[in-house]
């Protein structure tokens, strides 16, 4: 909850800077729907069947299976130079513009093509993409096999003619209120990644100065002083009692075992004729306090650049009211705390 009001607070200091960017969104929202160019949209269907009504059953099959197999050849047809250029002549459209708005779909398993041609607003789609399907089926009748007669055995059946449907470009309004909210939004963005990262726990400094707790010593991954580390930990929990329980806590990651075990072992070379209980959790279980009061020690290992100081600050320092004996915190700086905590994120 603490983290949310921090949030909350940044960014309501910061509004002047949200709102500039969602003027600066709307603005260009409403620049780029005003020089969007409008399109229009003509779709049609066509089948490719056998042509000669004349041929036997079994032929006829032959026909539309070779059809099936061929479909390829007759997908690219509808989308060669003659075909663009003939919807082209028909309109005056650029032909470029014609090929780029030319969309042919073979529908599955089946001799069906759906066309769909989009060209600029204030352009005929609808007339163009009919001249392109008279030039297609020239084009199929001249390519198609042909019979000893000389006869195709191919025809283009128009099962659906062009048809047009106007596609308005996005209004000014619309687009500006859209720009307006990702403009908002990447503010809000900004401004909360800027406040994690300066939350973070960057040092001993930051940590003895931001959260007024003593740092007994820093974990890297080397072996040696990482135990060295839990040494001083233990050092300074048991200078002052015998600790009949310890309590080691984690921010945002839970203290890796091989850690809790340097701890105990360390305890037990202090104080060889005593036994030690470790309790092991992380700074959000709820039942911490009743932890912390039974007590005689407290271990907090925050790791740099993950855990925030802003989410543990107000737990941590809290501890120091509920723990009789001494709260000490460990600054893990090992590639290995970061590994696992983006692995956990």
């Amino acid at each position: 909850m603490k983290a949310i009001h921090t949030y909350v607070t940044s960014l309501r200091k910061r509004y002047p800077f949200i709102l500039t960017f969602g003027v600066l969104g709307a603005v260009l929202g409403i620049v780029a729907a005003m020089l969007r160019p409008g399109a229009e949209t003509s779709n049609a269907l066509t089948t490719l069947t056998s042509s000669n009504l004349d041929l036997q059953i079994d032929q006829i099959y032959s026909v539309n299976q070779m059809i099936r197999v061929t479909m390829p050849n007759y997908i690219a047809y509808g989308q060669d130079s003659s075909v663009v250029d003939a919807a082209a002549s028909a309109t005056g459209i650029d032909p470029g513009k014609i090929d780029a708005g030319l969309v042919l779909t073979r529908q599955p398993d089946a001799n069906v093509i759906e066309w769909k041609l989009t060209t600029p607003k204030g352009t005929d789609a609808q007339r163009a993409l009919g001249a392109a399907l008279k030039q297609f089926e020239a084009v199929v009748a001249q390519s198609a096999p042909k019979t000893a007669a000389g006869k195709a055995v191919v025809s283009v059946v128009v099962n659906r003619p062009p048809g047009q449907t106007s596609l308005k470009a996005t209004s000014p309004v619309t687009a500006g209120i859209a720009g307006a909210l990702v403009g908002l939004l990447a503010a809000i963005a900004v401004i909360i990644a800027r406040q994690r990262q300066s939350d973070t726990v960057t040092s001993r400094d930051n940590i003895e100065i931001d959260l007024r707790m003593p740092v007994v010593g820093e974990l890297s991954d080397d072996d040696e002083s990482r135990t060295q580390a839990w040494r001083y930990a233990a050092a300074t929990l048991a200078r002052r009692r015998e600790p009949h329980r310890l309590l080691v806590l984690g921010g945002r990651l839970a203290p890796f075992s091989d850690d809790v075990e340097r701890l105990e072992k360390s305890v037990a070379e202090l104080l060889p004729a005593f036994a030690t209980a470790v309790v092991v959790r992380t700074l959000d279980d709820t039942d911490i306090p009743r932890l912390a009061g039974g007590a005689d020690g407290v271990v907090v290992v925050l790791a740099r650049g993950v855990d925030s100081t802003g989410e543990v600050g107000g737990r941590i320092r809290s501890l120091r009211h509920l723990c009789s004996g001494p709260v000490v915190v460990l600054l893990d700086d090992s590639e290995r705390a970061k590994n696992a905590a983006w692995g956990s994120s």
